[in-house]
């Protein structure tokens, strides 16, 4: 995702950038946050416990087996506080998650 923000954001000669930091701690995306920097997150629709697809494929790479996520679902982490990080969802608008639900989920 951050290399197709980057090919997008140079043709239009910004010189703002997207940083991939794939893998991040809650730290790392409190820190990016009051940084003023949005975060864009996969995570599972609704915060709801994972489900994961009937089909799986062997990857030519190291012929393990990939079965992917039935509901990942990818939104924008906006903002936090004690209790809560602060999302907006493509299907659900603006929300509040409880900050455990976002962790384990985000996870």
């Amino acid at each position: 995702m951050a290399e197709g923000a980057n090919r997008y954001l140079t043709a239009r000669k910004s010189a703002l950038r997207a940083v991939d930091i794939t893998g991040a701690d809650a730290y790392t995306l409190r820190r990016n946050l009051a940084q003023g920097r949005p975060v864009v997150i996969w995570t599972t629709v609704g915060f709801e416990p994972v489900a994961y697809s009937d089909y799986s494929w062997r990857l030519y790479s190291d012929s393990s087996v990939y079965t992917p996520y039935l509901n990942l679902h990818c939104l924008v982490l906006c903002g936090y506080d004690a209790d809560y990080f602060y999302v907006r969802d493509p299907l659900y608008g603006a929300l509040q998650v409880e900050r455990e639900t976002f962790l384990l989920r985000y996870t």
